[in-house]
């Protein structure tokens, strides 16, 4: 078991890379699904970050962000995004690419809570 947490700490993807990926699924558009839906369907993976936690000024703990193709490259670097509704999340990886409304951008120097 400690291997699989090994491989998405690694990878930074919420839960893991390509944990749904099927050869026989259908594309799905995966940016557009909300996250119940992402997580049960073939394809598609959750997305997780760290959203700034704005009266304590550092980035709060992981939670689901957003839905993205599971074959996305994952990237495994520190990434500051805002969200369609103006907040500044922190990815320590991701899909490699944002659905409609996300902006890649230095939108905080603040550090992670510890």
């Amino acid at each position: 078991m400690r291997a699989g947490w090994l491989i998405v700490a690694a990878c930074a993807c919420w839960p893991s890379c390509g944990s749904n990926n099927s050869p026989d699924a259908e594309p799905a558009e995966c940016a557009t699904l909300d996250l119940e839906t992402c997580a049960s369907t073939l394809g598609c993976a959750v997305e997780g970050g760290q959203a700034l936690d704005e009266a304590r000024g550092c980035f709060g703990p992981f939670s689901d962000a957003y839905c993205c193709d599971s074959d996305m490259t994952c990237e495994d670097l520190d990434v500051y995004v805002m969200d369609p509704d103006g907040r500044c999340w922190l990815f320590s990886g991701g899909c490699g690419v944002l659905p409609d409304g996300w902006e890649e951008r230095s939108c905080s120097d603040a550090q992670r809570c510890e």
